[in-house]
């Protein structure tokens, strides 16, 4: 029995053709519509014809496309053993309806080995519609995984304008508007962190969109890592969106029973235009993804910082008289930078010595935190904590700790190197010297600073470590 699953908010609508044994596939997601008596009548299959030359293959746009087995687009998972169980077919097994905007869709490939889960929200409060999805090798052997997106989201025939943002240090988030060519558009970031070259974000438009009117899907990863977009012509002259982590050779090994999660992500759908879109994003964000001090956002308050005012030359009398002239004029925060911490006196040393610095501060911090508090205003700091350079005691003391390659010389970017957080001692070390900073002061911000790529980033074992990184940051963020 094939069955229509809808989940509902007031600007948004999603609705899911499932049938036990076979591939679940879409059959809207947009505009809301109502409860059309239409849509109960065909299933998906019998609404298409067979394009000329195709695959005898009458399906939809699956949830989970499949990989070489007679679909054209992109597949949702690339993977194989030793270059066997690279053709795959996820068919549902299990629908639970976790509540009314809530649905968890498992999925498997007993030829192949998979299992897997999608699961998938729309606010009712936001209208954002959240993806999660999850592999897991329930063969025998290792699962090597090439590629892993979250999700291909369908998209109507008119929208077939792309809006993405491109730019660089100093000249971030340039807009860029342009059709979806014939041939697919495709964009990926290779960096290791979010980037001001290709942000994890998208938007797909009609032509007459503006900002205020006109259809738009728009869609970002929950993800400060490589990822990938892409948009991609189908045969029934619509488009599909397909987002998810970038992984680098060899960097995703599945053990047997091993899971890989993809990162989430976020569907915003408008009729009103880009702003449109995007207000709902950030309704979201405001609202359910971020856990403000006291249960809400306050006005982010007025803050001063001290780079440009005195770089690396930190005295005390200088930043207190900074601090009195910034209290009288309203700054509510005052933000202490770069140069704060043992022997900090360039760029070019210390990274990874969170201690202040004896001949700058032979009090340490205190002074200074006192000065600032007592004028009213909050204290915050400076830290970049994911970031060594080789000289420092950090770096002398453990060589190891930094991502790196063996036998290659060090690829250094602002005279850095990135630790590699998914070792337990490396969040350890950080936790301990951050934590003792922040008992031993009221700071209240923590500027954190994230200033380099990615590159030679494996670990001691010699794999590429980008996507550990990441949970490894996240909890140690949480930690603290």
């Amino acid at each position: 029995m094939t069955h229509l699953i809808r989940l509902d908010a007031p600007y948004c609508c999603a609705i899911i053709e499932a049938e036990l044994a076979k591939p679940p596939v879409w059959r809207h997601f947009g505009t809301p519509l109502g409860e059309t008596p239409l849509l109960q009548q065909w299933p998906e299959a019998a609404l298409r014809r067979l394009p000329p030359g195709s695959m005898d293959r009458l399906s939809g746009l699956p949830l989970w496309p499949g990989s070489l087995n007679g679909l054209s687009g992109a597949a949702l998972l690339s993977a194989h053993r030793g270059g066997r169980d690279a053709v795959h077919e996820m068919l549902l097994s299990e629908v639970q309806r976790v509540d009314a905007h809530t649905l968890r869709l498992r999925l498997a490939d007993a030829m192949a080995g998979l299992a897997g889960d999608i699961e998938r929200h729309l606010d009712p409060d936001t209208s954002i519609l959240s993806v999660s999805t999850s592999v897991r090798n329930a063969g025998e052997g290792q699962l090597d995984v090439s590629a892993f997106s979250n999700c291909t989201v369908p998209a109507g025939a008119d929208l077939c304008e792309i809006g993405n943002f491109y730019g660089q240090w100093s000249h971030e988030f340039q807009w860029s508007r342009e059709a979806v060519p014939r041939a697919g558009w495709w964009r990926s970031n290779r960096r290791g962190r979010s980037s001001h070259e290709a942000p994890p974000a998208c938007f797909l438009l009609s032509p007459h969109t503006t900002d205020h009117q006109g259809p738009v899907l728009g869609a970002t990863l929950a993800w400060s890592s490589n990822h990938q977009f892409g948009v991609e012509w189908q045969d029934d002259g619509s488009v599909a969106v397909h987002a998810g982590a970038w992984l680098a050779p060899g960097e995703i090994v599945l053990e047997p029973g091993a899971s890989l999660h993809a990162p989430s992500l976020l569907l915003s759908y408008s009729n009103s235009g880009i702003n449109g879109a995007s207000a709902h994003l950030h309704h979201w964000l405001r609202a359910k993804g971020l856990r403000w001090p006291g249960g809400r956002m306050r006005p982010r308050p007025v803050h001063l910082n001290t780079w440009e005012a005195v770089y690396f030359d930190h005295r005390l009398d200088t930043l207190k008289e900074l601090a009195s002239a910034a209290a009288v004029v309203g700054v509510e925060r005052f933000v202490l930078d770069d140069g704060w911490f043992a022997g900090r006196h360039n760029d070019q040393s210390s990274l990874g010595d969170w201690w202040p610095d004896p001949a700058k501060y032979p009090q340490g911090l205190g002074p200074l935190v006192e000065h600032v508090t007592g004028l009213g205003m909050e204290f915050g700091l400076w830290v970049e904590p994911e970031m060594v350079n080789p000289d420092s005691d950090l770096h002398r003391q453990h060589p190891d700790w930094a991502l790196q390659v063996a036998g290659r010389p060090l690829a250094l970017g602002r005279n850095q190197l990135v630790l590699d957080l998914s070792r337990k001692e490396v969040t350890g070390y950080l936790f301990e010297h951050l934590n003792t900073l922040l008992e031993e002061h009221p700071i209240a911000y923590l500027k954190w600073d994230m200033n380099r790529d990615l590159a030679q980033a494996c670990s001691a074992d010699g794999r590429a470590a980008y996507q550990a990184q990441v949970p490894a940051l996240y909890a140690l963020m949480d930690r603290l």
